[in-house]
C-alpha cells in the first residue's frame, strides 16, 4: 500500500513539472528571450507582423523594385540623384505635364548681315567666330538678294533688244565645321520678280528670296561660320552690284 502511494505521488510530480514547462514556454513566446528561444526551436519559420499602427521600418541599400502604390511625404526636400535614362509611362487620363526651360539671352544666336558684291566681282564673304565651350545650332536662315540684270544676248550685240528677264542667279552658302569636318550648306533661292526699270523699260534688278524653312546645322565650339554670297563666275555676269540681306538664328549649347 505504501509502495502504491509513492508511485502515485511520483506521477503527480511529473505531471506538475510538465505543466510548468508548458506554461513557461508559452510565457517566453511573448517576450524577447522567448522569441529567441522560439527561433532556436524552429529556425526555418519566422513570421514578421507589419501593421498600420506599428509599421516595419526598412532601410534600402542599392536598387529595389517596388510594386503597388508608394506615398512620399515631402515636407522636407528629398535629395535624389538619377543616373542614366529615365522612362516615364503616361496615358490620356493621367498625363505628364512638362515645363520647358527658358533660354537666357546668352544662349540665343541671332544676326542680320548685309554683303555687297561690287561690279566686276564674283563673291563676298563674312566670317563669324563661335565662342569656346559652346556648340552652335543654326535653326533658321532667311533673307533676300537683289541681283543685276543678266548678260546681254546675241540680239543686243547685233543691235536688237536684250532679254528683259535675264537675271544673275545668287548662290548663298553657310560654311560650318562640325565634328572637325567643314561643309558648305547651300540655301534655297527663288525668283520673286523685277525691281525698277531703266529708260528703255528693262528691269534694273531682280529680287530673289533666300533660305526659309527649318534648318539643323551645327558648328563646333571655337570654330567659325562663313557666310558666302556668290554669283555666276562667267565674265558676262560680273557687271552691276549685287546685295544680300540675310538673318541667321539659332542657339548655343554649353559643352
Amino acid at each position: 500500500m505504501n509502495r502504491f502511494l509513492k508511485i502515485n505521488r511520483f506521477f503527480k510530480s511529473c505531471l506538475v513539472a510538465s505543466a510548468g514547462l508548458v506554461i513557461l514556454a508559452t510565457t517566453l513566446s511573448f517576450t524577447t528571450p522567448g522569441r529567441a528561444f522560439a527561433q532556436r526551436v524552429e529556425e526555418g519559420c519566422i513570421r514578421i507582423c507589419d501593421t498600420a499602427s506599428n509599421p516595419l521600418h526598412v532601410i534600402v541599400k542599392g536598387i529595389t523594385r517596388i510594386k503597388g502604390e508608394v506615398t512620399i511625404n515631402n515636407e522636407n526636400a528629398i535629395a535624389t540623384t538619377v543616373t542614366g535614362p529615365v522612362q516615364v509611362t503616361t496615358s490620356p487620363r493621367e498625363r505628364v505635364y512638362v515645363r520647358g526651360l527658358v533660354a537666357s539671352s546668352s544662349d540665343t544666336f541671332h544676326i542680320a548681315k548685309t554683303i555687297h558684291i561690287g561690279s566686276g566681282q564674283f563673291s563676298g564673304l563674312l566670317s563669324l567666330p563661335i565662342p569656346a565651350g559652346k556648340l552652335l545650332v543654326i535653326k533658321s536662315a532667311v533673307g533676300y538678294a537683289d541681283m543685276p540684270r543678266g548678260p546681254v544676248n546675241i540680239n543686243e550685240l547685233l543691235g536688237g533688244q536684250p532679254d528683259a528677264y535675264a537675271t544673275q542667279i545668287p548662290l548663298v552658302l553657310i560654311k560650318t565645321t562640325a565634328d572637325g569636318n567643314t561643309f558648305a550648306h547651300p540655301l534655297s533661292s527663288n525668283l520673286v520678280g523685277p525691281l525698277g526699270y531703266d529708260q528703255g523699260g528693262l528691269p534694273n534688278k531682280f529680287r530673289w528670296n533666300i533660305g526659309g524653312g527649318e534648318l539643323h546645322i551645327f558648328a563646333d565650339p571655337g570654330s567659325e561660320i562663313t557666310l558666302s554670297f556668290e554669283r555666276p563666275s562667267d565674265q558676262d555676269f560680273s557687271e552691276g552690284v549685287a546685295i544680300l540681306k540675310l538673318t541667321i538664328s539659332g542657339y548655343y549649347i554649353d559643352i
